[in-house]
């Protein structure tokens, strides 16, 4: 009996691959696992374009579809990340603090409490292969979470991973290199949506650049340019984390610092783009998919050379405006690439759209700009690894208003009381714009489940265990709704302070 929503029979196609499925797994399967990953593997995959190892590890012939077939704990974790994102198809990105009973969602809790109940009485005694299975599983409920919207689960699951990728095993299996950097990426971009240390402090990443910068050499494809960017992002994403973290006091004192970072990873990232622009000018024929790929990387090439270039800026710094071309440049790319890419799963892994769009969003120093990044999450609303467009496009606005109507600062990682704007030097928005951009429409019901996350203070400031709450100003005959800090016994996080709350302490295999 088929329990999961839909219908039960399928046609010939379909039915092969239902078998070819099953084929696979020494065990009985049934019907809705069965279906669950033919959606997987003939939907999911196909129509994703791969952007970083975490994408890397899905299919069938490579780690976790490997692993599927061998450790049930792990096809019963794969499972229930089909099922969520089939939850997704039918329904539509999640957001925080939203109902997600359904079917589909009460199906993937099943699959992933039996997958955590069999990690939990497997013995571990001397297994080799424990500690990786237990990796990807995390991984998996990472995935889980993230494709849930429930972001404070999915940083418990990533910190527990982290704390298993790093702790010392000797009877172990070396880990698959790409697993370990599938957690360092999501790392990466969890230090924007949740108060935590890294693992691996800004200074030890960059230890960690001198061998990458030793291995850079010409692309022979796609496939290679794209393994020479991914192990570039969790650096550049730990210093810009780092750089919008700080006031811009803080910022002029650490400059002499922070600069030198920056230009190391700008080098890098030229010398990237020369070889990859010489693969595009000598290769002589592209797939579909890979020329897909290639755009991907084109796009993340120019989203992270200008996050870059302008770290050390807060976005109302007149030092910004010749770079306006660039924002726009950014822009029009994303747009492009967004539309040609067509239709594709709501939910990834990962993925570099998301993550262009929530820059200019949040930091770009021209409002119009803004206001289309706004409005293009907001037209296609997808969700690309810790990146939650409506959710973006929703913090975005309330900061947006928040400068507009109090002059103060309301882009990602500064802190509401830190900085008083002067518009007289900025590209201060005209009057149309302004009336477009407090007429933008609200919701403060999103706004509010965005403050109740543990995280939520880390977005709006660098201040530990800060309390957020909405607020709500009538402004010209509108109503702005924004987000606001208040932490009256916080402390700035400083680089190397190692608390860690208690609740990331799991033991998955315990």
């Amino acid at each position: 009996m088929n329990r999961l929503p839909g219908k039960a029979t399928y046609g010939a196609q379909h039915a092969a691959l239902l078998s070819s499925v099953a084929a696979q797994f020494p065990w009985t399967i049934t019907s809705d696992e069965k279906r669950c990953l033919s959606f997987l593997w003939h939907h999911l995959i196909p129509a994703s374009v791969v952007v970083s190892g975490v994408s890397d590890l899905f299919s069938p012939r490579n780690l976790i579809g490997q692993l599927s077939a061998v450790e049930p704990a792990v096809y019963h974790a794969l499972v229930a990340l089909s099922a969520i994102n089939h939850r997704v198809l039918e329904a539509g990105i999640a957001i925080p603090g939203q109902s997600l009973c359904s079917k589909w969602h009460h199906f993937a809790l099943e699959q992933s409490l039996r997958a955590f109940t069999l990690l939990k009485h497997r013995p571990a005694s001397q297994d080799p292969r424990l500690r990786q299975v237990i990796l990807v599983c995390c991984l998996l409920f990472v995935l889980m979470e993230l494709a849930s919207a429930r972001y404070d689960d999915a940083n418990t699951h990533l910190q527990a991973g982290l704390r298993i990728l790093y702790e010392e095993a000797p009877f172990s299996f070396p880990i698959d290199p790409i697993l370990s950097d599938a957690f360092l990426y999501l790392e990466s971009h969890a230090a924007f949506h949740g108060v935590h240390q890294p693992f691996r402090e800004l200074d030890a990443q960059f230890v960690r650049l001198e061998t990458l910068e030793i291995q850079l050499r010409p692309c022979r494809s796609v496939e290679h340019a794209r393994q020479a960017l991914n192990p570039l992002v969790p650096t550049i994403f730990r210093l810009l984390e780092r750089c919008w973290s700080l006031s811009e006091t803080d910022l002029a004192r650490q400059y002499g610092v922070l600069q030198p970072k920056q230009q190391r990873l700008l080098s890098c990232l030229t010398q990237v783009k020369t070889y990859f622009d010489d693969l595009l000018t000598t290769y002589p024929h592209f797939t579909d998919r890979e020329r897909r790929s290639a755009d991907v990387v084109q796009l993340s090439l120019l989203t992270f050379t200008l996050s870059l270039k302008t770290c050390l800026h807060a976005p109302w710094d007149p030092a910004l405006h010749p770079l306006r071309p660039e924002f726009e440049d950014l822009m029009a790319n994303t747009v492009a690439l967004n539309a040609k890419l067509g239709t594709r799963p709501q939910f990834t892994p990962d993925g570099i759209l998301c993550a262009a769009l929530s820059f200019l969003a949040l930091r770009c120093p021209d409002y119009r700009i803004r206001l289309q990044a706004i409005a293009e999450l907001r037209a296609s609303p997808r969700a690309e690894g810790y990146y939650n467009g409506l959710v973006v496009a929703e913090f975005a606005i309330s900061g947006l208003k928040l400068e507009l109507t109090q002059s103060t600062s309301g882009s990602i990682k500064q802190d509401t009381r830190q900085q008083r704007l002067q518009f007289k030097n900025t590209p201060y928005p005209q009057d149309r714009t302004m009336e477009e951009l407090l007429g933008l429409q609200q919701d403060e019901h999103l706004l509010g489940s965005i403050a109740t996350l543990q995280g939520a203070s880390d977005w709006l400031s660098n201040q530990v265990g800060g309390q957020v709450q909405t607020e709500c100003s009538e402004v010209g005959g509108h109503q702005v709704w924004y987000l606001n800090a208040l932490n009256p016994g916080g402390v700035p996080r400083e680089e190397g302070d190692r608390q860690r709350p208690s609740m990331y302490r799991i033991d998955y295999a315990t």
